[in-house]
């Protein structure tokens, strides 16, 4: 009989999640970290795994993943859209958002694991033609309404 699965022990897992869809979604952190790609070597996203508390959209705790790639030509983009997050997550102003706190968020600890924050998504066309999903981060008390 022919091994079929020699190796296995040394395999990759690959993270594979559902995208955040447009609408509104009440979400909890599960994980935040850097990950590195699988298909480019050498990019790196940071990655932050919810799960679905309420949704528009989302069935109710199922898993989605929100990826933000770090080496892209305009690292401010991904830098302001990262704080974003992190200023409604922490409750935090700007300015207290920093490289140590941010590395903090990606540690084994998860010190963010279980917080809430309100995801309102939606598409928004590039200048190239394509289509990207945004989101405004908020608060969890911030006002925004999701209808279930």
């Amino acid at each position: 009989m022919s091994n079929h699965f020699g190796g296995m022990g040394s395999a990759t897992v690959f993270g594979a999640g559902q995208y955040i869809q447009p609408g509104v979604h009440d979400l909890e952190v599960k994980n935040v970290s850097v990950i590195a790609s699988q298909r480019n070597p050498g990019r790196h996203f940071f990655c932050v795994e919810f799960r679905v508390a309420k949704s528009e959209v989302h069935p109710v705790g199922s898993t989605v993943t929100w990826l933000v790639d770090l080496e892209k030509p305009s690292k401010d983009t991904a830098f302001s859209n990262i704080k974003e997050f992190a200023c409604a997550l922490l409750g935090v102003e700007a300015t207290e958002v920093t490289e140590d706190v941010m590395d903090a968020m990606c540690t084994p600890e998860q010190p963010s694991a279980g917080m809430g924050v309100v995801a309102e998504a939606w598409h928004k066309s590039t200048q190239a033609g394509g289509v990207f999903t945004r989101i405004r981060w908020q608060a969890p008390d911030a006002g925004a309404e999701v209808s279930n």
